[in-house]
């Protein structure tokens, strides 16, 4: 160097100077002269060229001599490995650029140069805050001086650090400058640092530097286009500003090197689990993340304990893990591996610690360049809500394991909603129990309903953040990138859209099996109405989406009333629109691609699958492209499935499916190609096919089919009909053609559209083996005086005594109960006696039982304290009232103590109270005050004693009471139980009339014919069919019942008479009693029915002189059911009903199964 550039004396020759920013750059870039033709290289002019480094601003000026110089135009020159370095151009028209400076200000001369870092732009999730990422693997595109000016292959080295390699772009370009080759290998030198023009001739280029990233190498189709389409650079290039560094992290803008904060390499493996995943870069030595994850799991474990400490963590949550679904996912797989002695790694375990990838950069004073990376974005948000998925499913999972999840899940689905099917539910009022309302006990912990509830939480935020994605149209049109690749590498595009429609259509609601419409607002509103609208837009016909036409055909062009009609030839423009041809080519192959073919990963993935695949009937290719298009279809569905409306829904439904039907045209043509989708009316079901719904070749009507017939009727089943049992047992399936009626005889059906196949299609035929292979495998008080309704009462509670007394083998406190109501109708009648005697004019017997009652048995004559408490004379009522309420008193004690000890407080501070009235009963003075009370305490005690659903939740699995029945713990009981307080059994009888009968016979008669199933022989055999008149109904909440559920059934028809006098009640006479069998069983979902036949009298009402004679017949029904085993197990201990929950079962069961005892508690009776 002749002399230091920075004195820069007035009297210097002139000279070009270019200002490259930063300094200590590596080899690799340098400056070469072109004529203003580009045709000859002036290597001499660039081989003088002199450099020295510029403190402020921090750069290293490039000089070359330019005295006599003409204009040149500067190349920007990149080593290669290959036999010639790559050359692009620079600035055009370049000449001699005098020396800027100021004493002031910081200046910049007429040409800059920027290296840069690309970086990739973040908005965290939880804050406002931006982040600048490292750049992901992949390509990063430069658009500059009207064309795609540079590609460059963005790799990572062992090491961790970033390398940059050029594809020399002019060696893949013919005559007329087209791109040609759709593989283009990175050829330039390994560069740490990518240059960018900056500056020119004194302006900055504010907008003519464009980039763009892709995770995968455009096809030269992509290049071309938007090489030819300004609006195509606009929509898929982001302007940069590379004139300042920024202190803020801002899209498109440098950003300055102390601003870049120490980062490591990406790894989506484990970017994917962390809701920001600067949480990994940003951590070194990776620790955060195992710091996160140990958060995450101390947090689902505090859930998983319930009590206090889980409602705390619930209630005031960990801000940190607000939106980790993927670290909450993983926290409770590894809580579970613990449970089953697993313990597979963790991701980021393995990893080592890293160096700053940005530590050079920042050394040498190079700024990152800022670029939005939407399929990340696009792939994260997709991610986390397939995590949020998976957290749900793990909870769900775990609880189906937990012992009483059967039990649960019952309360859960029958007493938490507030209505259930529209209508109120009378069982919520126990919701509010205590059991029931604290979610941080038993119940609510084995649903996991606070995890559950965070797992919605995170699924909503999750899904409705893709869907805002998705609704722009700049991230849509990231995705062309995929869908203008060639060959088997065109499917990834369908496989990545696919993917991002099926995390939109998840509804929350419906994956969470605890939770259903009637209890949705458990967890918040429905499904996320913003990702419900973001896919109707995207995938409803008409839409003028960016990814609808990369998804789907124009369906002005490929009409759905007619078969698919493939064209002839096909260009890929670039742009990514649906290319039927290409999609057909890969349909047709037999074979998945080669590895060596495919350059995507989700296109490896596809290939990988067809190779591994063997469930499908088609080819593994084929079959795995069936499968790709299926799922949009299946998102259509999912999306249908969440619009209450049923017209609404039937509406939606043509332009939801029919852009996926066309595709699946094209995708698998040889197959489907000439399916159509038109009116019924105007197709011959001779000729076609109607799907899954009416072929008339195989006999299939509405999906079912003969043979399936026959084996619904085999198995017990019903569809589209009914299982009947005869007298004998016999059962018979009917499944009533007639309710089957041909498609074409529905009226309304005519106009609706349908897919249709050629009978004789390819299509038709593979659906009937497809069916042949899989096959198909559900009373009122008056008003009176006192002293009667005392009567009537105590007479009530002898009664219940007494059966009690004989029912518990005369245990103590029954015999107790028993005395006292003797003694209380001894008493009863006594004053009734007196009370008669006084008044009216009685019956002889009446007034003898008064006098008895004042009968003087002693006469008190004492002086001491104690004699004066008792009157003088001591009557036989007044030692039967005070023997009365000692008695009374003590039941009442005896009555609360039992409460106090089941756990029943307020019943039994009820009973107490009823107690201390008895006492005070005997106190003179205070008697009406203890009849108050007695009166009160007891009828509140009726009222507030636990009914068996709310002694079944304080002493089943989830109360607090354990102790009293033991047995409910054990989780086959406690859901028995449980299930008997639901059974809800109900016996209804009546008669048939003509119709019905006639009905009854010809849907037997008719079900089937004699040589597929024999109805009609054995139809001979039971001739007494013709008899049934009657029928007798029970229906349950019980599944199963005629089968699971074997009824045993006591039938007796008594014939009776009547006899009714005036002022006397009737006099029943039963003048003959016959036990029969039901003439036919009809087993149905929840109802059995009993035909039997009711013989006709005929004079049913006579009178005779003052006497009404009613004759007739009637039923008693004696029915209970009991669980069906088969051997080797043991006989189950399951009937129906099922005792109380407090009531022990025996363990000998013969007396509760013998139909001649039919203990009241263990059979249904009815007179009928």
């Amino acid at each position: 160097m002749s002399q230091e550039l920075s004195q820069h004396k007035a009297c210097e020759p002139p000279k070009l100077y270019i200002q490259v920013m930063g300094k200590a750059h590596p080899d690799g870039h340098r400056f070469v002269f072109y004529d203003i033709t580009d045709q000859q290289v002036q290597q001499a002019l660039a081989d003088k060229v002199e450099e020295e480094d510029l403190p402020t601003p921090l750069s290293r000026i490039h000089g070359w001599p330019w005295k006599d110089q003409p204009e040149r135009n500067v190349w920007l020159e990149i080593a290669s490995d290959g036999d010639a370095p790559i050359r692009v151009s620079l600035f055009e028209r370049v000449g001699e650029t005098p020396w800027q400076e100021h004493p002031q200000r910081v200046t910049w001369q007429h040409h800059v140069v920027q290296p840069v870092m690309p970086l990739a732009f973040w908005q965290s999730l939880q804050s406002e805050r931006a982040r600048a990422l490292p750049i992901r693997p992949g390509y990063l595109y430069v658009y500059y001086q009207g064309a795609v000016w540079r590609e460059i292959e963005i790799t990572l080295s062992q090491q961790g650090q970033w390398q940059f390699r050029d594809i020399d772009l002019a060696r893949h370009r013919d005559s007329a400058s087209e791109y040609t080759d759709n593989q283009r290998p990175g050829i330039g030198k390994s560069l740490s640092e990518i240059w960018l023009p900056a500056r020119q001739n004194l302006g900055w280029l504010s907008t003519a530097v464009r980039v763009a990233f892709s995770e995968v190498q455009w096809s030269a189709p992509r290049l071309n286009y938007l090489n030819t389409h300004p609006a195509g650079i606009s929509r898929r290039f982001q302007a940069v500003s590379l004139q300042r560094p920024s202190q803020a992290i801002t899209s498109g803008r440098l950003v300055a090197p102390d601003r870049l904060i120490a980062q490591r390499g990406r790894c989506p493996d484990i970017e994917w689990q962390l809701a920001e995943p600067e949480l990994w870069t940003e951590d070194l030595l990776g620790q955060a993340v195992a710091t996160r994850f140990a958060e995450a799991k101390s947090a689902q474990q505090t859930l998983d304990a319930g009590g206090t400490e889980a409602m705390d963590a619930w209630e005031r949550p960990n801000p940190a893990l607000a939106l980790e679904a993927g670290l909450c996912a993983l926290a409770l797989e590894k809580i579970v591996q613990q449970d089953s002695e697993q313990d597979d790694p963790l991701p980021w375990e393995e990893a080592p610690s890293s160096e700053d990838v940005f530590s050079d950069a920042r050394r040498r004073g190079i700024p990152g360049l800022v670029i939005d990376d939407a399929m990340f974005a696009l792939r994260h948000a997709q991610m986390q809500t397939q995590q949020a998925q998976h957290y749900l499913s793990l909870l769900l999972e775990r609880c189906a394991r937990h012992p009483h999840y059967q039990s649960a899940l019952l309360v859960q689905k029958r007493i938490i909603p507030e209505r259930i099917a529209g209508q109120d539910n009378p069982l919520h009022e126990f919701a509010d129990d205590e059991v029931l309302s604290y979610h941080g006990g038993t119940f609510h912990t084995a649903i996991a309903t606070l995890s559950r509830y965070n797992a919605h939480s995170l699924w909503e935020t999750h899904q409705t953040r893709l869907a805002d994605y998705l609704s722009d149209a700049a991230y849509q049109r990231a995705l062309a990138d995929y869908f203008s690749l060639e060959g088997g590498d065109y499917l990834s595009g369908f496989a990545i859209a696919q993917q991002l429609f099926t995390a939109l259509s998840l509804d929350r609601q419906r994956a969470d099996t605890l939770l259903d419409r009637d209890i949705a607002s458990q967890f918040g509103d429905t499904q996320s109405a913003t990702a419900a609208r973001t896919l109707q837009a995207l995938l409803e016909d008409g839409s003028d989406e960016p990814l609808h036409a990369m998804c789907f055909p124009d369906s002005a062009a490929y009409r759905v009333e007619q078969p698919f009609v493939l064209p002839e030839t096909e260009i890929n423009d670039g742009s990514g629109v649906f290319r039927s041809l290409a999609l057909a080519e890969q349909g047709q192959r037999d074979q998945a691609p080669e590895k060596d073919e495919l350059h995507t990963l989700e296109a490896s993935l596809l290939a990988a699958m067809a190779r591994s695949s063997t469930t499908s009937q088609l080819k593994g290719w084929t079959g795995t492209i069936d499968i790709v298009f299926a799922k949009f279809a299946e998102s259509g569905k999912n999306l249908l499935g969440q619009i209450a409306d049923e017209n609404q829904r039937t509406v939606m439904a043509a332009r939801i499916y029919l852009p996926s039907f066309n595709a699946s045209r094209a995708a698998l043509h040889t197959l489907i190609g000439d399916l159509t989708f038109q009116p019924l009316a105007d197709v011959d079901l001779g000729n076609k096919v109607l799907l899954g719904v009416e072929d008339v070749a195989s006999g299939l009507t509405f999906g079912l089919d003969k043979a399936e017939r026959e084996y619904m009727a085999n198995h017990r089943r019903q569809f589209y009909g009914n299982v009947y049992r005869t007298a004998d047992g016999t059962l018979l399936g009917a499944t009533n053609r007639r309710r089957l009626n041909s498609m074409s005889e529905i009226g309304e059906a005519r106009e609706m559209r349908f897919i249709f196949a050629d009978a004789d299609s390819r299509a038709a035929e593979l659906v009937r083996r497809g069916r042949t292979r899989i096959g198909m495998a559900e009373r009122a008080a008056g008003i009176t005086k006192l002293p009667y309704i005392l009567v009537v009462v105590e007479a009530m509670n002898l009664a219940v005594c007494g059966s009690a007394f004989l029912k518990t083998k005369k245990s103590a406190k029954t015999a107790l109960y028993a005395v006292s109501a003797m003694t209380d109708l001894g008493l009863a009648t006594l004053n009734i006696s007196e009370y008669i005697a006084k008044r009216h004019q009685a019956p002889r017997p009446i007034i003898r039982v008064s006098q008895i009652s004042q009968k003087v048995v002693i006469r008190n004559q004492g002086t001491n304290w104690l004699a004066r408490r008792f009157p003088q004379l001591i009557r036989i009522n007044w030692l039967a009232t005070k023997a009365s309420g000692i008695l009374l008193a003590i039941t009442m004690a005896w009555e609360a103590l039992g409460r106090f000890d089941e756990g029943d407080t307020d019943a039994g501070i009820a009973y107490a109270l009823a107690a201390v009235g008895a006492v005070m009963l005997m106190i003179g003075p205070l008697g009406w005050i203890g009849l108050a009370l007695l009166l009160g305490g007891s009828i509140a005690g009726t009222l507030l004693t636990d009914g068996p659903f709310e002694a079944w939740l304080k002493h089943g699995p989830f109360g607090n009471q354990k102790d009293d029945a033991p047995w409910l713990q054990d989780p086959k009981i406690a859901y028995y139980r449980l299930q008997g307080l639901f059974a809800n059994i109900r016996v209804t009888r009546r008669r048939m009339s003509p119709i019905e009968q006639r009905a009854l016979l010809a849907g037997l008669g008719n079900s089937h014919d004699s040589t597929s199933y024999p109805i009609g022989e054995r139809w001979q055999q039971h001739g007494s069919l013709q008899d049934i008149d009657t029928a007798i109904e029970v229906r349950s909440a019980l599944p199963g019942m005629g089968v699971e559920l074997k009824d045993r059934l006591v039938l007796t028809r008594e014939h009776y008479r009547n006899t009714t006098l005036p002022r006397m009640y009737p006099q029943p006479d039963t003048l003959s009693s016959t036990r029969v069998q039901p003439l036919l069983t009809q087993i149905a979902p929840h109802r059995l029915t009993y035909f039997v036949h009711t013989p006709r009298v005929a004079d049913p009402v006579v009178s005779t002189g003052l006497a009404l004679v009613t004759e007739g017949y009637r039923w008693q029904l004696q029915l209970q059911f009991h669980e069906v085993t088969q051997p080797p197990l043991r006989t189950s201990r399951r009937i129906f009903p099922a005792p109380k929950p407090l009531v022990a079962i025996p363990d000998d069961m013969t007396e509760i199964l013998s139909i001649d005892n039919a203990m009241g508690d263990y059979w249904i009776k009815e007179t009928l």
